[in-house]
């Protein structure tokens, strides 16, 4: 089975990360057909020197907007330039398990019916082999529905779906400044798309006090409410349903950084 791996990358981005990732790409033990890289607007010259030194290594299918749209808009350009069925993404600042490409494929290849395959992570700041904390997900198909009415059921750095589906329920919303992977899920798990998560850490993902610090305040949470309600419209969840996740999210959103590294530590992960 031939597959695509989706990146997208912006100016912002950090090369010696981006090279990091680059490096878990090539390890891989059943490495991508093609690398779809999308190229969010204008990037450094540090980032494009790091794309040049791995133009050799890696399949890559650029795709250059001429301005940073945001990471919706990006992906969904993305998905529609992916010469093959199934597409792994991948972000710019993570590293992947060498193994991970080959374990989801596997279950596609075992199991024709599935639409999604995620895995679980590990999360590390800076030093990739300093791992503060995990996030594991449910299994099965059933279980990720029912845990997709209160939380984001898959670890989006993870996932790999086939394209179809993923255009068949709207593609990435654009005009979602967050969380247009959740978006996504739900819209699939009301068309009746089926997911799996492999129970493996197939991703060191980067996160921190910067993570946190972007899903925070006001503003996050105004987009926490236009996507509760976008739960609701599509049936996902009643408004009781999202009454209460937002109470709890709110909360989450609102208190301060130190504070939301505490509840994110010890609660939202392992």
């Amino acid at each position: 089975m031939q597959f695509s791996c989706l990146m997208s990358c912006y100016a912002k981005d950090d090369p010696s990360a981006l090279r990091q990732c680059f490096e878990s790409l090539v390890a891989q033990t059943r490495r991508a057909d093609e690398v779809v890289f999308v190229k969010d607007g204008l990037l450094s010259p540090q980032l494009e020197g790091v794309v040049e030194e791995y133009s050799n290594r890696l399949p890559f299918k650029i795709i250059a907007l001429e301005e940073n749209k945001g990471l919706g808009f990006a992906l969904r350009r993305g998905v529609r330039e992916c010469s093959y069925e199934v597409i792994a993404r991948a972000d710019a600042d993570d590293i992947c398990a060498p193994n991970r490409f080959e374990c989801q494929i596997y279950h596609f290849e075992q199991d024709s019916s599935l639409d999604v395959v995620g895995t679980w992570i590990s999360e590390f700041e800076d030093d990739p082999r300093q791992i503060y904390a995990y996030r594991e997900l449910p299994e099965s198909h059933e279980e990720i529905f029912k845990y997709a009415k209160r939380r984001n059921p898959l670890n989006h750095m993870t996932v790999a779906f086939k394209k179809k589906s993923v255009i068949d329920a709207g593609n990435y919303d654009p005009h979602f400044k967050f969380a247009q992977d959740y978006l996504l899920w739900a819209k699939m798990l009301m068309k009746g798309y089926r997911f799996r998560n492999i129970p493996l850490y197939l991703v060191n993902a980067r996160a921190g006090i910067k993570m946190l610090e972007r899903r925070g305040g006001s503003n996050y949470f105004t987009y926490e409410i236009q996507l509760q309600k976008k739960f609701v419209e599509i049936g996902l969840i009643s408004r009781f349903e999202m009454v209460t996740n937002l109470a709890l999210r709110g909360f989450v959103r609102l208190v301060p950084n130190g504070i939301r590294g505490v509840i994110y530590k010890n609660v939202l992960r392992k």
